[in-house]
C-alpha cells in the first residue's frame, strides 16, 4: 500500500519535509502528492517543471558541476547517451550543486549558457539546488532514501547518478566517478532493448 506517514505536527516547513517517511512510492507518484507540501521543481530558467511529464520514461538524473575535474567526461559521455536513447525513451535530468568545492559558482543563467553553449547539451538542466544536508531538495532527499548499502545517505560529490525506471522507482545508484558510458548496460536493459 503506498502511503505518507506524518509522526508529529512539526514546528516548521523543513522540519515538516524532515518528518515525511516515504514508503513504496515511485518518484513521479512521490512528486503529485506532494507538490503542493513542496517548492515545485524547476529548470535553470526559473519555470515551475512538473516531473509527470516524464511519466512512462527512464530518468537518469545527476547532479551536476561546471568546474569540476569530471566535468568535460560527463557532459561529453550523458550527451553521447542521451542523443542515442532519448527517442527510446531516456530522459537526463541534470540538476546543478554547488556544494562540492563550490564548482557550480555560477547563477542558472550563466550555468544554462555554459552547458548549451560548451557542450550544446539538449537535456533538461535544472535550477540550481542542494543535495545534501537541511536545504537538500525533497526530490532528492527521496532518492537518497532507498537501501543503498556502501553509498550512505549523502552524495559523494559532483555527477553522482541515480537511474529511475519508467514506473518511477529508483533502481540504481552511481558513484560520482562512474563514466555515464559504463551505464549504458543498464540503460538498455531497462529500456528493454538487450
Amino acid at each position: 500500500m503506498t502511503r505518507l506517514l506524518l509522526f508529529k505536527k512539526p514546528a516548521s516547513t523543513r522540519a515538516f519535509y524532515d518528518t515525511l517517511l516515504f514508503e513504496g512510492l515511485d518518484l513521479i507518484e512521490w512528486h503529485r502528492r506532494n507538490q503542493c507540501l513542496m517548492s515545485p521543481s524547476r529548470d535553470a530558467k526559473g519555470d515551475d517543471v512538473d516531473l509527470s511529464i516524464y511519466r512512462g520514461k527512464l530518468l537518469l538524473i545527476v547532479n551536476v558541476a561546471s568546474k569540476c575535474g569530471m566535468t568535460n567526461s560527463n557532459y561529453t559521455e550523458l550527451n553521447h547517451l542521451y542523443e542515442k536513447y532519448r527517442d527510446q525513451g531516456l530522459e537526463i535530468l541534470a540538476f546543478p550543486c554547488n556544494q562540492f568545492g563550490e564548482e557550480e559558482p555560477g547563477n542558472n543563467d550563466q550555468i544554462l549558457d555554459f552547458v548549451c553553449t560548451r557542450f550544446k547539451s539538449d537535456f533538461p538542466i535544472f535550477g540550481k539546488i542542494e543535495v545534501n544536508g537541511d536545504n537538500a531538495t525533497p526530490l532528492y532527499k527521496f532518492l537518497k532514501s532507498g537501501k543503498w548499502g556502501i553509498f550512505g545517505d549523502d552524495i559523494q560529490w559532483n555527477f553522482a547518478k541515480f537511474l529511475v525506471d519508467k514506473n518511477g522507482q529508483p533502481v540504481d545508484r552511481y558513484y560520482p566517478t562512474t563514466s555515464p558510458l559504463t551505464i549504458e548496460r543498464d540503460v538498455r536493459k531497462l529500456l528493454g532493448l538487450s
